[in-house]
């Protein structure tokens, strides 16, 4: 039994003999970063954290007003910036490009959308500029940051820390200034004023919507509470969760109710039962408390969380756009009517045509609408993959991959039913966050020989009878 140190225990691993134990150190310095970068590794894995760090200001409103028009430059810098150390890793140190299966769908799945968006030119008269430019530069700002964090991650685990501190951070700001918007303390008021009108009051953060203040109450919770899969929570992640769950009641996004306090609390919940009874009734306890009492002491605070969904009228005004649907249903059932930035983001936001009338607010009936019953059985090959992927990971012996894999696996049920009155994946702080947690799970060079180290003795096997056989002229 080897112990779980995050090295691999290669003395353990090999079968007895001098040249079997030779060929497993072989492989581990193939495949250790460290000799290939020649001290540069540390340098490497800030570039990729800088990356990141730059997506999370993107989330933050006013650091993108503060640019004065200039925000959008970010949109191509950071897949650039990317791209650029992905680049670096494959032709200064050597390190491969890994993409996962699930990435290979996603491409499948955009050139699919650039040949629906073709057939659509011929029939609607739309041009693929207008309706791809805008799905394309949220692609590759996805797409890029994932890899170059793959490859990151692939250096050395430290990095996982880095960022997920940072989201933490980031995230805490948010939700704390929200709080502060919803007690009415002028300051958090007035320097993240929006644009937004809505008839009741709810906080926003540091974001520009409630919904997305909601879920970065999500992420936080969840991110915190992850490490329950493999140990004991402290006394400060208990209070950041119970501090993230009332920043997604303060933000009075209904969905994120369902999706954020059920979907991240009861696994954490349950989880903490199975390691004790007592402790999980008295934390299940707590958290109950902080979550009602504040509703049942303060209810004029929380007066559009607590509204019945009957007499709510954005969701009255969602139904009624679904209803708008059926005339593009009929038009393209198979393939949609290719990909539109109207129907998944504000309505007339780029006017396009006739087709684009209204928002939608539901993930699957966009997709539905917009690439037909071939783009919904790509995207469900898509999350399938990443499900499937994540749980083999959750099954694994390192600690801190299981870790990761619970936090995916979590957040992608969360995405999954927040998808149902709305399009998340398409706003930055939904977008980003999801990235980040499905690269950061990925094995490092360390964890990946540990996974494989059955293939590592094989190969050393073939190595010790390769003389003999060769004598035997085989």
């Amino acid at each position: 039994m080897q112990p779980r140190t995050g090295k691999v225990n290669y003395a353990a691993l090999a079968p007895v003999g001098k040249s079997t134990s030779l060929v497993l150190d072989t492989v581990r310095r193939a495949k250790d970063p460290e000799r290939k970068m020649f001290g540069y590794r540390r340098s490497y894995m800030v570039w990729a954290y800088l990356n990141v760090f730059v997506c999370m200001l993107m989330t933050v409103l006013k650091f993108r007003e503060g640019l004065q028009g200039f925000g959008w430059m970010l949109d191509y810098m950071i897949p650039m910036s990317c791209f650029l150390q992905i680049i670096a890793g494959v032709g200064l140190f050597k390190l491969a490009v890994r993409v996962p299966f699930a990435v290979v769908a996603i491409l499948i799945f955009y050139a699919y959308a650039i040949f629906d968006g073709i057939l659509i030119n011929k029939d609607i008269g739309r041009t693929l500029f207008l309706t791809m430019g805008w799905q394309t530069t949220h692609l590759l700002a996805y797409l890029m940051v994932g890899l170059s964090l793959i490859q990151a991650v692939y250096c050395g685990a430290e990095i996982r820390k880095w960022v997920k501190w940072t989201i933490i951070v980031f995230y805490g700001f948010s939700g704390l200034v929200g709080i502060m918007q919803l007690l009415g303390v002028g300051w958090a008021l007035n320097t993240f004023q929006t644009k937004v009108e809505m008839v009741i009051f709810r906080p926003i953060g540091t974001t520009d919507y409630p919904s997305q203040l909601g879920f970065e109450g999500f992420a936080g919770l969840i991110l915190l509470g992850g490490p329950i899969i493999h140990r004991n929570l402290s006394k400060f992640e208990w209070a950041g969760i119970l501090f993230f769950a009332f920043v997604i009641l303060a933000a009075q996004y209904r969905s994120m109710y369902y999706a954020g306090l059920v979907v991240g609390l009861l696994p954490i919940v349950y989880l903490q039962f199975r390691r004790s009874k007592n402790i999980g009734l008295a934390i299940s306890a707590v958290l109950a408390a902080g979550v009602t009492i504040p509703l049942i002491l303060f209810p004029s605070k929380f007066e559009y969380g607590l509204r019945p969904a009957a007499n709510d009228p954005a969701l009255l005004a969602r139904q009624e756009s679904w209803k708008q649907l059926q005339p593009i249903i009929a038009a393209r059932p198979m393939t949609g009517i290719g990909p539109d930035p109207n129907l998944m983001v504000t309505s007339n936001m780029f006017h396009v045509d006739k087709w684009s009338s209204t928002v939608l607010d539901n993930y699957y009936i966009t997709t539905y609408a917009c690439f037909g019953y071939l783009g919904l059985v790509i995207v469900a090959t898509i999350y399938l993959t990443i499900l499937g992927g994540c749980i083999l990971r959750a099954s694994g012996d390192s600690p801190v991959v299981k870790e990761w894999a619970f936090i995916a696996v979590v957040s992608t049920f969360s995405v999954l039913l927040l998808s149902l009155t709305g399009n998340s994946i398409v706003y930055q702080p939904v977008g980003f966050f999801y990235t980040m947690v499905l690269a950061l799970g990925s094995l490092t060079w360390q964890e990946e020989l540990e996974v494989n180290r059955v293939s590592g003795i094989v190969v050393a096997i073939r190595k010790v009878l390769r003389r003999p056989m060769r004598l035997l002229g085989i």
